[in-house]
């Protein structure tokens, strides 16, 4: 057993009286083996949003998968052993859901306006938990419930629903498959992510580029598999840049707003940057 502690923040009640505020759950980077929901930009992120108004918490979420060596990068890990790690860290961020669902009053939060923020594998977690079931974790990770339990009865035994109204995503973007998006559970998506990211591909290819790691989708494919469905997205590629992009962490909170802004103004659309330069900004039809 292990404790999952989190970190709160929003305008103070003294000063700021809005009883319902949009929620962000952060979740930190760092492979599924290190970072922390109080690494300094966890604390950051949820810092920022607070300061523009929303409710903000960074969480922790269980760690740890058979690398077989020193670094995921050295191509020696055990393919079921990480997809284990994110099944565990799809539980986690369910519970945490649940949990803030189950106590939205308490915190002050719009349990209606729920937005995942992650960086690197923490948007691995984001991802997966939006749009991944049951079954499609069963068919990749054989008897899962028997060994780790399904996937909404970990780490709580909270019943709430929750609504994920999009995805906010930095430092890489990974789906497994395409076929988990449908007309169905699509979300709008933020992506901010480097065209020659070594850990997470830009376009299609496999983590780290190790060969016999699961075939990954990242921002340039999921971003057209988004607009099929007449989703908006944005997406900033930074040219030339790699894992951990070099936007700064308080711009891309700022675009962030920018981009729930224009959802709450039923201002949807498709918008490209390429570093800086906005190169796409098209109404959907």
């Amino acid at each position: 057993m292990q404790d999952l502690p989190f970190i709160f923040k929003a305008p103070p009640l003294a000063t700021d009286t809005l009883q319902k505020r949009p929620f962000i759950i952060f979740i930190h980077g760092g492979g599924f083996i290190d970072g922390g929901y109080n690494d300094d930009s966890s604390v950051f992120a949820v810092d920022y949003f607070a300061q523009r108004g929303y409710a903000a918490a960074t969480i922790e979420y269980r760690l740890g998968w058979n690398t077989g060596g020193k670094d995921p990068a050295d191509c020696e890990g055990d393919t079921t052993s990480m997809a284990e790690a994110i099944y565990r860290s799809v539980q986690d961020l369910r519970a945490a859901l649940r949990y803030f669902t189950a106590h939205a009053t308490e915190y002050g939060i719009d349990p209606g306006q729920i937005f995942l923020f992650g960086s690197s594998a923490g948007n691995v977690a984001a991802t997966a938990t939006t749009f991944m079931t049951q079954d499609d974790f069963n068919a990749i990770i054989p008897n899962v419930s028997n060994t780790l339990g399904d996937l909404d009865n970990a780490s709580n035994d909270l019943k709430n629903s929750y609504h994920i109204q999009a995805l906010l995503t930095k430092n890489g973007f990974a789906l497994f498959d395409k076929t988990y998006i449908s007309l169905e559970n699509c979300k709008p998506i933020f992506f901010m992510q480097g065209t020659e990211d070594e850990v997470l591909p830009f376009s299609q290819g496999t983590p780290y580029y190790c060969p016999d790691y699961a075939v990954s989708y990242g921002s340039d494919v999921v971003k057209d598999i988004v607009k099929s469905y007449k989703f908006p997205y944005t997406q900033f590629a930074e040219v030339g840049g790699l894992h951990k992009v070099s936007y700064p962490l308080e711009f891309a909170v700022n675009q962030m707003c920018v981009f729930i802004k224009n959802l709450w103004s039923a201002n949807y659309r498709y918008t490209d940057f390429q570093n800086y330069e906005r190169v796409k900004y098209q109404q959907i039809q």
